[in-house]
């Protein structure tokens, strides 16, 4: 045999036990804490860039949703509807100014025991368009205060 088939066979071989030591791992549950606590960080970020309504903090306490909103869109917004899982729970008209943080309490009707995850959708009026909406494409995630 070469030395270039051999090193070529070791690392093929090599290759595959690396690969089927990750996945015993993974179900071994060793990834777990990591995976958690990475779901959320990507659920911050992209929440924190988010637009025209950003979620720079969050906390889940009971059934309560505390959120701390910026609007970054250039014009004032006004929301008339916060969905959560699909779900309408809150429907009070706030006015929130171009640049302006506000703090949105909403109830998800249901009760946060141990984590959480919401899909969001923000519906809003932009002058004299009603019915605009932000969906958020990550659920917001986070651990019950």
């Amino acid at each position: 045999m070469k030395k270039a088939q051999v090193s070529s066979e070791f690392l093929i071989i090599l290759g595959a036990v690396l690969v089927i030591a990750m996945v015993v791992a993974y179900l071994a549950g060793g990834f777990t804490s990591m995976s958690s606590g990475s779901t959320e960080q990507l659920s911050k970020a992209y929440w924190v860039t988010a637009t025209p309504f950003s979620i720079t903090a969050y906390k889940a306490t009971g059934s309560s949703l505390t959120m701390n909103l910026i609007n970054k869109d250039s014009d004032d917004l006004q929301i008339t509807g916060v969905y959560v899982n699909d779900v309408l729970t809150f429907n009070t008209p706030t006015d929130v100014i171009s640049g302006e943080q506000k703090l949105l309490t909403i109830d998800t009707g249901k009760v946060c025991s141990n984590v959480f995850s919401y899909k969001i959708k923000f519906v809003y009026t932009k002058g004299v368009f009603t019915g605009q909406y932000e969906v958020g494409e990550k659920p917001l995630i986070g651990k019950c205060a």
